[in-house]
C-alpha cells in the first residue's frame, strides 16, 4: 500500500475496536483524490502481534512494522464522494 500511496500510511493497532484502520495517508496519492475521501483498513497480520495491538498509532515506516509486517495487506476500502472536511 505504501508503494501505491507514495507515502507512509498511518494506522491503528490490531485486535480492538478499530483494527488496522488507516487514519492518515500522509499526503500520498490516496489523500489527494479530488472529490473522494478514501478510507481503508489493513488485515490483521499472521504471527506474533507483540507491540501492534490495541489503541495505538502505527506507521508503515516504523522499524517494528517494517521488520515484522512488511506484507500488510489492505482488507477493505471505501470511497466517500464529495466529503465534507
Amino acid at each position: 500500500m505504501e508503494d501505491i500511496n507514495g507515502a507512509p500510511i498511518s494506522f491503528y493497532g490490531f485486535e480492538w475496536d478499530y483494527p488496522g484502520l488507516i487514519y492518515e495517508w500522509n499526503n500520498g496519492v490516496l489523500s489527494r483524490v479530488e472529490g473522494l475521501k478514501v478510507r481503508g483498513a489493513l488485515g490483521t497480520p499472521v504471527g506474533d502481534l507483540t507491540g501492534v495491538t490495541g489503541d495505538i498509532e502505527l506507521n508503515s515506516r516504523m522499524e517494528l512494522v517494517k521488520n515484522k509486517y512488511s506484507d500488510l495487506r489492505l482488507e477493505s476500502i471505501s470511497l466517500q464522494t464529495n466529503p465534507r472536511e
